[in-house]
Parts: structure tokens; C-alpha cells; sequence
């Protein structure tokens, strides 16, 4: 669960020092300043900072689940079984 914190907190963290680079390239774009030479470094910003926002928020859905399952105070199995769920409601 820490190890899950701490890789959101690091995924946002390179999001948010990436989003500098991406507003640089966005006004570059806007006043027709960006040069060919600096359209590979450019493109990699892009393609970096897209999958790191997917997986800043695929991480951050995927420890709001684990927060919810600790308050819960249940197991990954216990919550996603549904056939043991029906049969402990009739109990």
C-alpha cells in the first residue's frame, strides 16, 4: 500500500514537472516557433507526458480501490467474488 502511495505521488509529480516543457511547446507551436530541430525532442515530450498521465491516473483509480478495500477491511478476493457475497448476504 505505501509502495502504491508513493508510485502515485511520483507519477504526479513527473506530470506536473513535465506540464513546463509541454506549455513551452504549445507556445512554440501557437507562434510558429518551433524548428524542425526540435521537433523529435518535442514529440518525445508529448508521447512521455501522455502515457505518464494515463498512468498516473490508472494508479491513482487503482489506489483509491486499495484505500477503499483496507477501510472495508477486506481482501482483493473477498471484494471481486460475488458468488460468496450472495451467499453471506442470506446469512
Amino acid at each position: 500500500m505505501q509502495l502504491l502511495f508513493y508510485l502515485c505521488v511520483l507519477t504526479w509529480f513527473i506530470n506536473i514537472t513535465i506540464f513546463g516543457d509541454i506549455f513551452k511547446i504549445a507556445k512554440d507551436v501557437y507562434s510558429e516557433k518551433l524548428q524542425y530541430k526540435n521537433l523529435g525532442s518535442a514529440t518525445a515530450i508529448l508521447v512521455a507526458y501522455s502515457i505518464t498521465s494515463t498512468l498516473s491516473i490508472l494508479i491513482l483509480l487503482f489506489f483509491r480501490f486499495h484505500c477503499k478495500l483496507v477501510m472495508e477491511n477486506k481482501t482483493t478476493i473477498e471484494s471481486l467474488d460475488k458468488q460468496n457475497f450472495e451467499a453471506n448476504k442470506k446469512v
